[in-house]
């Protein structure tokens, strides 16, 4: 629109209308292209890992061929760059970033991909300055610096990403088997047995429970004592669980019960020949939280809040007792024969 006054030179003006609220950002996408086209090289930043961990650091590369808006199985990159018969896209963002409908394609497609935040830097290094090709200050930080550029996709890194993570799950998991392995060649080891219950749920046992945990109400094993995988967690006797993951499935989270070393309590037991053995026994207190008491024949008390810490304790001692610290109740007491 004509300007024509006395305080200025008759001029033209742009007419005030939507289309030039962006009148910088298409010379300056336009700019950057160019900028690179015509150095013949670009540096690429660092990459990143998902948990902050740095896998490469910046490279400047030589650019064989470059191509501006080449379409590539239905994707339109700003900047093509070839390098070695590889293909690397170049994003320059000013007013719109990448969609998700084009990272999907382009993860889809397999190619890397760099960004270049130009509105950025244009605002924190360049505001009010000189943004022509004559500034070789912008042009180093466009195609050397690394501040403003990030990784959008990188499909080898993203293997080698894959490959150390599920290299790292397979140490833990071996770390973590044979943390939890029984080499014990002999003693009582015995192997879980599983069943689905009515809920759908899995029930991993062990038959032939020492503290008598459970008690079979039917079938070909009823009257007989039994214990679940939760009891022998908690079970004196227990010295060492063995786990072992699900066939078909390589993560730890998806491991089951497997044997189980019952030899534990036995060294630790007292002799029943040295002592007699009276009260009403530990059988109904081992899974259970509250208040006892272990005293000694020397009048030395101790409280546990754990009925099996309380039983170690006790087994421990010479000619002791231990009570129920709520109701006086006298657990089990061992004195000299």
């Amino acid at each position: 629109m004509a300007k024509k006054g006395n305080a200025k030179l008759h001029h033209f003006a742009h007419y005030r209308s939507p289309e030039c609220r962006g009148g910088l950002e298409t010379p300056l996408h336009r700019l950057c292209k160019e900028i690179i086209r015509n150095k013949k090289a670009f540096t690429v930043p660092p990459y990143v890992s998902a948990r902050g961990r740095q896998m490469s650091g910046a490279v400047t590369i030589q650019i064989d061929t470059i191509s501006l808006e080449k379409r590539l199985d239905n994707i339109v990159p700003d900047i093509v760059l070839e390098c070695e018969g590889k293909h690397l896209l170049i994003e320059v963002e000013v007013s719109h970033p990448v969609d998700e409908k084009k990272l999907r394609k382009i993860k889809k497609a397999g190619y890397a991909v760099v960004v270049f935040d130009a509105r950025k830097m244009v605002q924190e290094r360049f505001a009010g300055g000189d943004y022509f090709l004559q500034d070789e200050a912008f042009q180093q930080e466009l195609v050397y610096g690394t501040d403003y550029k990030r990784w959008l996709h990188n499909p080898r890194f993203k293997t080698i990403e894959q490959k150390q993570a599920k290299e790292k799950a397979q140490c833990r998991q071996e770390a973590f088997l044979q943390r939890n392995y029984i080499t014990t060649p002999k003693g009582l080891v015995k192997e879980f047995r599983s069943f689905k219950k009515r809920d759908g749920n899995e029930l991993f046992y062990v038959d032939a429970c020492p503290i008598e945990a459970r008690t079979w109400k039917s079938g070909p094993g009823a009257g007989q004592p039994y214990a679940s995988v939760n009891d022998c967690k908690t079970c004196r006797f227990c010295r060492k669980l063995e786990w072992r993951p699900f066939p078909r499935v390589d993560f730890i989270k998806y491991l089951f019960p497997h044997k189980v070393d019952c030899t534990g309590g036995f060294v630790t037991t007292f002799h029943h020949e040295s002592f007699i053995v009276t009260g009403k026994g530990p059988r109904a207190y081992f899974q259970q939280s509250g208040r006892f008491l272990v005293k000694s024949h020397t009048g030395e008390e101790r409280f546990f809040y754990r009925f099996h810490a309380a039983y170690n304790h006790y087994i421990t001692c010479g000619a002791a007792a231990v009570f129920d610290a709520r109701t006086g109740e006298l657990i089990e007491q061992k004195v000299p024969r």
